[in-house]
């Protein structure tokens, strides 16, 4: 490819012996590529904060699946049914269980985590029901019957039945709300063993007594209750006060006896 006189001309502030490269001219994108390219940016970086935003746990709830069928009411994906026939009942079953054993852990889910807890989290699972063709012929309701079985399970179902998670997250809700319950019962048992006891009366104490005494650990009379100290203090203002009204009588009569014996001396020199 042969450079054109302008574009051999070496421009000013370029070094001595400077050869210009020449390069094919970039072909002009056509309008449906340059509106497609922002919005392709858009939907990148869009589908990157769903990722930041959920830490890969939700993805699923971003992919086509949820587009496309209606929502289900339960937990999980969207459930797979196969329907399977064959010769008997024994061919039937083995091909069923088959397929429980192969596929366990896509279906099965995963035990909650807590003390009292037994109810099971299937929000990643898929659900996974299984029929026969000659069980649906062969009763009376036909599909709309108990001919499905969720695998994981033994009994027989209407589809409704098998879909539905009695054991999830419905069960999760009450049992998280015992064990709540249970925990707090368990924690005033314990406070309350903790409580203590009137050394007077064997009364336990109240709970501001009891925050009193933690929070000024130097005052008297912490073996006492409420009522009990309160008798001790109007105890000790009683005897207190009979005290001084002792003092206050035996100061009088001192008094008294020191005018009467001033009193004879002076009579007895007149």
């Amino acid at each position: 490819m042969s450079c054109s006189q302008e574009d051999q001309e070496r421009e000013s502030g370029e070094p001595a012996g400077w050869q210009p490269v020449c390069k094919r001219p970039r072909k002009p994108k056509a309008k449906a590529a340059k509106k497609k390219e922002p919005r392709e940016q858009r939907r990148r970086s869009q589908e990157a904060a769903k990722r930041r935003a959920f830490g890969g746990v939700k993805v699923h709830d971003f992919r086509l699946w949820p587009r496309i069928y209606p929502a289900t009411g339960h937990e999980g994906y969207v459930p797979l049914t196969f329907v399977f026939t064959g010769k008997t009942v024994a061919q039937r079953e083995s091909r069923m269980r088959r397929l429980e054993q192969a596929i366990r852990c896509y279906f099965a889910g995963t035990l909650y985590a807590g003390g009292g807890i037994t109810t099971v989290d299937y929000n990643q699972s898929v659900p996974v029901v299984v029929t026969e063709l000659e069980r649906i012929t062969a009763d009376r309701d036909g599909a709309a019957g108990k001919v499905w079985r969720r695998l994981g399970r033994d009994e027989w179902q209407t589809l409704i039945e098998a879909l539905d998670n009695p054991d999830g997250d419905r069960l999760y809700v009450v049992q998280a709300e015992q064990a709540r319950r249970r925990q707090k019962e368990r924690e005033a048992a314990a406070r309350e063993a903790k409580r203590p006891m009137c050394g007077r009366c064997g009364a336990k104490f109240t709970d501001e007594r009891w925050r009193s005494i933690r929070h000024y650990p130097a005052q008297q009379h912490r073996e006492l209750c409420d009522p009990c100290l309160t008798e001790h203090r109007e105890q000790v203002q009683a005897e207190q006060a009979a005290r001084r009204q002792a003092e206050e009588a035996a100061a009088r009569e001192a008094a008294e006896a020191e005018a009467r014996k001033g009193r004879g001396l002076f009579g007895r020199r007149g």
